[in-house]
């Protein structure tokens, strides 16, 4: 093991006690430092043990933002007037969705040439860009586990919607359909991301606690197809931050 294997390493369970005595102060002083470390290093994003130690320092970084993603809800304000409640929470949607998926901004379509509206730099692609991009196995898996999660939270939110006060009866069936449809559009898009990462884990033919957290979350959708082996029925994720992710899937 060369020096700076070691160097990292110690860097990164450094911060894994700070996180332990519930220091996160001093813990993410480390895990900056760790970057910072790795980028002036001029290392590579090859999966090695600097690029796992710098993913694992990313994703530690994220769990703030991730945590504060999974405690969003939709509630309607009774205090506003009852014309006004579902615009009120349609911002709410909005501020979800800025938070998960970035703010909208206008994209030309390059096949059509047309304006388009599109979303990114959100939280969701920060797990690929600042976790997944290192190269890492083993947090890659970590970080396409979370993304996976916070779609299917996204949408649980949009399923379990308030409807407003004061809807006629064809405005309230309008309404059930809108959210069953969307919140279809999002539990799909978590299900497709959650099954491409655990291709790829079985193909690859790993299994660590972020494969058993991909597959735990499948056997919700198709559990023939991604049936629990029994050690999955009891292991456990590892951190503080893996229990908030398995959480989602319980």
């Amino acid at each position: 093991m060369c020096s700076s294997d070691l160097v990292f390493r110690n860097y990164a369970t450094i911060g894994e006690l700070y996180e332990s005595r519930g220091d996160r102060k001093n813990a993410e002083k480390v895990y900056h430092h760790l970057i910072e470390a790795f980028q002036k290093g001029g290392f590579e994003k090859n999966g090695g043990a600097e690029s796992t130690a710098a993913a694992q320092a990313q994703f530690q970084l994220l769990e703030p933002r991730y945590v504060a993603f999974v405690n969003m809800k939709l509630v309607e304000n009774t205090k506003l007037p009852a014309d006004q409640r579902p615009l009120d929470l349609q911002g709410q949607l909005k501020a979800v969705f800025d938070r998960l998926l970035g703010p909208e901004r206008t994209q030309k379509n390059r096949e059509t040439g047309e304006s388009e509206l599109v979303r990114g730099g959100g939280l969701y692609d920060d797990y690929d860009n600042l976790v997944a991009s290192y190269g890492s196995q083993n947090w890659s898996y970590a970080a396409y586990l979370c993304r996976g999660t916070m779609l299917t939270q996204l949408a649980r939110m949009i399923y379990l919607a308030p409807q407003p006060e004061g809807l006629s009866e064809d405005q309230a069936e309008a309404y059930a359909e809108i959210l069953e449809k969307n919140g279809t559009v999002f539990e799909n898009r978590a299900r497709r991301s959650l099954e491409t990462a655990a291709k790829d884990a079985d193909a690859k033919g790993v299994v660590n606690p972020w494969v058993t957290g991909l597959r735990r979350a499948l056997n919700q959708y198709k559990p023939i197809e991604y049936p629990l082996r029994s050690e999955e029925h009891t292991s456990e994720l590892q951190s503080h931050h893996d229990l908030v992710c398995r959480l989602l899937l319980e």
